[in-house]
């Protein structure tokens, strides 16, 4: 028996009794060699699943590259690593991109046609419409680049073990995330970070007589994603830095800076009490008016993974753990057992539906054919009303356009701030979605989900002023 057989037979105890299928550890997409049907190493698909294997695939509407990581956190090989940056860095050297880097979830891996592959290539086409929409004609658009990083968090097939393998994939995703992770998404900051300066002395060249503050800056930007134990994965790789990052906001009086520009989660499975040195650090900062959001976080109502099952798994684990005994001891208790985002003292908004939210639709299996999503999350409207609209809407969350009672407006939702928790200018935002957004925890493909979601994403961060930052203060 191998030993990814064993791992993944370790935790299913009752294998006769549960059907139990394992998942061998495996990489999907291994770095190939320069040939003649590849020249660059980068696959050009002409049908959906052309490029099974391939770490880089390009479109015309955007690029996707793979980078795939073990049980035990560990880069499954650093020429894929080099692949993949090395093409980034070349894009970044010639224009402005939109980085997107996505962690799946549980029961997922990095499959070509898995659904989350599926899906987060139609939302990469989703980003490219609406940065078409959002540009001039004098105007280069920026690249669209997704990041597609894999772990097995499908390591079982059978009906039962699927789901008993919750608590192995949940220490995994943590294991994961404190691994190999961090470094790779710190050399993608360093790519953004690189092409920011780049732009900061090409525009010095260009106009010696205006300060820094006037210049034209970069909007190149990289945004992290990270859905179900994805989230927590994406949150053990990130969280610290962001700690960091708000330390030095307070000491220096500055806006907090998020790792690259925005860190989202959507129904992350995690325990609240991770979250905690998190929320006492915006809680006592002060922010500048124009503070932008550097990480949020979504989870459904409607989430019974994250918000009955997972109390349930936790309950056995916290039983373990020694808590204070004074007046916070039941708050400790809670915050251990109960998912972050269904910690109610942590939440600032809601994401409810409007006049114009479709009813959820389920996943459809005739969609997923052909290695499709299987959910239909493509825009609806002419070219000319898809601009306006992502024009308005992109305007007003940069101004921070709140209605007296506190709601934003998005096309097919609308976010409520909720006044009595943290101001509207929080670095930091926990989202309470209604379930006609998001319906389950799997269900994140919804249209108005997804509609909210790439606005965020477009929105994410503001032009850093790297030529007035020193090389002792690492941003």
């Amino acid at each position: 028996m191998s030993a990814s057989t064993r791992s993944c037979a370790l935790p299913v105890l009752f294998a006769a009794l549960t059907m139990v299928s394992c998942v061998s550890l495996q990489q999907y997409h291994p770095p190939a060699e320069p040939s003649a049907a590849l020249p660059d190493a980068v696959c050009r698909p002409s049908t959906p699943g052309d490029c099974s294997a391939a770490v880089l695939e390009e479109r015309d509407e955007y690029l996707l590259g793979f980078v795939e990581f073990d049980d035990l956190g560990w880069a499954w090989d650093r020429g894929q690593q080099e692949l993949l940056l090395s093409r980034l860095e070349a894009e970044t050297a010639e224009r402005d991109a939109l980085i997107v880097v996505f962690a799946h979830g549980w029961k997922h891996d990095a499959r070509t046609c898995d659904t989350n592959v599926t899906c987060f290539r139609e939302t990469l086409k989703q980003l490219y419409l609406t940065e078409m929409a959002l540009v001039d004609k004098s105007t280069t658009p920026r690249r669209i680049i997704g990041i597609y990083l894999g772990w097995r968090g499908r390591s079982a097939n059978g009906p039962v073990s699927k789901q008993l393998s919750f608590y192995g994939r949940k220490g995994t995703a943590h294991k994961v995330g404190s691994g190999a992770v961090t470094e790779f998404l710190v050399r993608l900051k360093e790519i953004r970070n690189q092409r920011h300066q780049t732009v900061a002395q090409s525009m010095t060249d260009l106009y010696p007589d205006l300060t820094a503050d006037e210049r034209p800056s970069s909007p190149t930007r990289l945004v992290f994603v990270g859905h179900s134990f994805g989230g927590a994965l994406m949150y053990s790789a990130t969280s610290q830095l962001l700690v960091e990052r708000l330390a030095l906001a307070a000491a220096y009086g500055d806006a907090a800076r998020g790792f690259g520009d925005m860190v989202v989660l959507v129904n992350p499975a995690f325990e609240a009490a991770r979250y905690e040195p998190l929320h006492e650090a915006v809680r006592h900062g002060a922010y500048p008016d124009d503070q932008r959001p550097i990480l949020a976080i979504i989870t459904s109502q409607g989430d019974s993974a994250t918000g009955k099952a997972f109390p349930l798994g936790r309950w056995l684990p916290s039983q373990f753990d020694t808590y204070r005994k004074d007046s916070r001891k039941r708050e400790q208790i809670g915050a251990n057992r109960k998912a972050v985002g269904h910690f109610p003292d942590y939440r600032t908004h809601f994401l409810i539906p409007n006049d114009r939210t479709e009813e959820p639709v389920k996943a459809n299996k005739k969609l997923a054919e052909n290695c499709g999503c299987n959910f239909p999350i493509a825009s609806e409207g002419t070219d000319e009303e898809h601009a306006a609209i992502v024009r308005e809407t992109i305007e007003n969350l940069r101004n921070h356009r709140w209605s007296e009672s506190g709601e934003m407006s998005f096309p097919l939702s609308t976010l409520v701030w909720e006044k009595d928790k943290l101001p509207s200018n929080s670095p930091i935002m926990l989202v309470s979605a209604d379930p006609k957004i998001i319906p389950n925890h799997s269900g994140i493909y919804q249209r108005a989900f997804i509609d909210f979601l790439r606005y965020m994403i477009m929105q994410a961060g503001e032009p850093v002023n790297y030529a007035a930052i020193s090389t002792d203060r690492d941003q």
